[in-house]
């Protein structure tokens, strides 16, 4: 890409990002490209489509989450608890996603078009996540019928715990779902 194509997708992502934390969903496409300081044309021209916009955003979140899962693959692999290191990824990543309004109300609107943009980074996180969890299994510190699809569950739950609707009542309780749901990821006779 030349320089100042890359400048112009990377406003583009930036202004996007800004108009969903403050817009959400109602955000659109003419809004961005006024945003980024692009035409409209320059825009489609990155982005053919919403969905495929909205979808970037999506992957560069999953992105951020590898990053954790892969510290935490490292650190089981050079003899840390696995359980931990998975405990402390999916802290990590939480943590991700409560400083990113905009792209925590996208994952959770996130459509199939939107998904087929991110999900070759999805499949990488899984199998990241997938590799811990067996580690975790293996030294005996994960319950026996923990599953890699548990995961995506517990953090559409703490991610649903970060709405600021439920943050009004308790603005860190987010903290504490997830603290609860790691915990049922510990092996049951402990």
């Amino acid at each position: 890409m030349r320089a100042d194509a890359y400048r112009n997708h990377e406003r583009i992502l930036v202004a996007t990002r800004q108009l969903l934390e403050e817009k959400g969903f109602l955000t659109q496409m003419d809004d961005v490209a006024e945003r980024a300081g692009v035409g409209v044309g320059t825009l489609y021209r990155h982005f053919a489509t919403k969905d495929a916009l909205f979808g970037e955003l999506v992957k560069q979140t999953f992105e951020g989450f590898q990053v954790g899962m892969q510290a935490a693959l490292d650190q089981a692999r050079a003899g840390r608890d696995p359980f931990e290191a998975l405990s402390d990824a999916l802290v990590r990543n939480s943590e991700l996603a409560a400083a990113d309004r905009g792209v925590q109300d996208a994952l959770l609107a996130a459509n199939s078009q939107m998904i087929a943009v991110a999900q070759p980074t999805i499949d990488e996180l899984l199998e990241l996540t997938s590799e811990v969890i067996e580690l975790a299994r293996a030294a005996g510190s994960i319950r026996a019928d923990a599953h890699v699809g548990d995961i995506p569950m517990i953090m559409a739950g703490v991610s649903s715990t970060q709405n600021p609707l439920i943050a009004s009542y308790h603005p860190e309780g987010w903290r504490r779902h997830l603290q609860i749901a790691i915990d049922g990821l510990r092996p049951l006779n402990r």
